[in-house]
């Protein structure tokens, strides 16, 4: 399996939308369109997707809803694991019933999804990772289970509980963003690195 992981895109800021149900904030016009580039620079990396899921809040499930408008695929689905709060197990079981699927997105927020790519990278419940607002990042498996060789590639731990194939290695799909920068004439966004991820 390929596990294809996206931040949503860039929402109305929590100030400005408070105090509205912060679950119902969607995504601004210029977070959409940047989303609608970026999409289009993903898929010319990961073709195709067996399966795309979201967190059910709103900006979230309009973020997929772009995807899967690229992607030709139906509505996406709605998964309660990878809304804000939730923990790493609990994404990992809704994961195992996908095993079949040669490739699953997931659409979901920040912190917790730098804490799942942490957990299943090398088993710590703990973000070391943010990535930016619509920012993605891919698991490539070989069939064997083992990460392809991409240049700077390393095979990565798990706790070995989750069933989640252990040699789990993240490659950062910034590329999606530059091909969409060099289409669009304007700088993209995508994953960075920091040590204090904030909720989105």
């Amino acid at each position: 399996m390929e596990l294809l992981i996206v931040r949503h895109a860039i929402a109305e800021e929590p100030e400005t939308w408070a105090p509205r149900d912060d679950d119902l904030r969607p995504l601004t016009d210029d977070g959409k369109k940047k989303m609608k580039e970026a999409a289009k620079g993903l898929q010319s990396l990961v073709p195709k997707l067996d399966v795309l899921a979201s967190s059910p809040l709103t900006r979230a499930m309009q973020t997929a809803a772009i995807l899967a408008k690229v992607y030709e695929k139906p509505e996406p689905l709605s998964v309660d694991s990878l809304a804000p709060g939730q923990h790493p197990p609990a994404f990992a079981a809704w994961l195992r019933t996908q095993a079949a699927r040669k490739v699953v997105a997931v659409v979901g927020h920040e912190p917790s999804l730098g804490t799942i790519i942490s957990w299943l990278t090398a088993g710590i419940e703990q973000s070391f990772f943010e990535l930016g607002k619509g920012g993605a990042c891919l698991s490539p498996q070989s069939s064997r289970g083992r990460s392809h060789g991409f240049a700077g590639a390393a095979p990565s731990r798990c706790c070995g509980s989750c069933g989640v194939p252990t040699a789990m290695t993240f490659i950062l799909a910034s590329a999606a963003r530059s091909i969409a920068a060099r289409r669009t004439g304007k700088q993209a966004y995508g994953p960075r690195s920091t040590a204090a991820p904030k909720r989105s």
